[in-house]
């Protein structure tokens, strides 16, 4: 009995587990000075934003709107510790839905090669759900910081 309980176990812990982490890591960038997050659709950018640490931020869409607002450090770590979990971490996945928004979140430091997590609406499989709901909460905090 004590092997099987051994073996859910450990069954338990690698899937709650982010199966990213598992496919291959990166060094993380460990003192980021930038976030971005890109959506795209057809390869046209549909909306950017762009997040310095302590300076500003710019939000813009494909229709040319665009709008700068003040970032404080607090701010930006907030934004950071929402995608921290993935920070140096692959994120793959199987896609099912071709035809859809996809895009980054890309940390970035001066001197540093750029990081990136890719993620496609098409992808319904592994840790999808997870990235989505990350993406949601950073945009509704990144809304309420350029709408204040």
């Amino acid at each position: 009995m004590r092997p099987v309980l051994s073996a859910l176990l450990l069954a338990a812990i690698l899937v709650a587990a982010p199966a990213a982490a598992r496919a291959g890591a990166q060094a993380a960038i460990e003192q980021p000075d930038r976030l971005t997050l890109t959506s795209l659709y057809w390869g046209r950018v549909t909306q950017e934003w762009s997040i310095a640490r302590g300076g500003q931020g710019r939000w813009s869409q494909a229709d040319g709107r665009s709008e700068t607002f003040p970032v404080s450090e607090a701010d930006f770590d907030r934004l950071r510790d929402i995608f921290r979990p993935w920070e140096g971490v692959r994120f793959e996945c199987r896609r099912i839905i071709a035809d859809g928004p996809y895009g980054t979140v890309t940390w970035s430091q001066d001197g540093h090669e750029d990081q990136q997590l890719r993620w496609d609406a098409g992808c319904v499989t592994g840790d999808a759900a997870d990235v989505f709901r990350r993406l949601d909460e950073a945009e509704a905090l990144l809304g309420r910081l350029r709408d204040r």
